[in-house]
C-alpha cells in the first residue's frame, strides 16, 4: 500500500477485504510453474487455470470468468496472453466490497484509486 493520507475506515476494511480475497495463494494463475508462455499448450492451461470451478462464486471468483473471457479474447484477437494487473484486481475487489457494504453507503458515495501509469485504468473503469 502506497498511502500517505488516513483512509476512511470503512476504505480501510474494503481494501483489507480485498487484500484477504488476493493473498498469496490465491493469484488467478499459478505461474511459478516453468510454463513457456510461447507454447500454445502452456497458454490453454493458463487460460483454463483463471477460469472459475463450477458452483456459488463469492469474491475473486466473481471476476474469473471476466478475466478469462477478457483473456481469451485478447489471444484469439492478437495472439497474445493478457493477464489483469494486480491493481486492476485489487480495485475490483475493493470496489465489489463497497457496493455490498451494508449500511455504510450513506458515508462513502465513491471510490477513487490512484493507479500508476501501465497498471490497466481502462478495464478498471469499465
Amino acid at each position: 500500500r502506497k498511502q500517505s493520507n488516513v483512509l476512511h475506515p470503512s476504505v480501510s476494511s474494503y481494501l483489507e477485504w480485498a487484500q484477504q480475497q488476493y493473498r498469496p495463494g490465491r493469484e488467478l494463475v499459478d505461474l511459478s510453474r516453468s510454463h513457456s508462455l510461447m507454447d500454445s499448450t502452456d497458454v490453454s492451461a493458463v487460460l483454463n487455470a483463471m477460469r472459475p470451478a463450477s458452483g456459488p462464486h463469492f469474491g475473486l471468483d466473481i471476476f474469473r470468468e471476466i478475466f478469462y473471457q477478457w483473456a481469451l479474447c485478447m489471444c484469439k484477437q492478437f495472439n497474445l496472453l493478457v493477464l489483469p494487473h494486480h491493481t486492476q484486481v485489487v480495485c475490483l475487489l475493493a470496489f465489489q466490497r463497497f457496493l455490498e457494504a451494508p449500511g455504510q453507503t450513506d458515508q462513502i458515495r465513491a471510490l477513487i484509486a490512484q493507479v500508476g501509469t501501465g497498471e490497466g485504468k481502462s478495464m478498471i473503469v469499465a
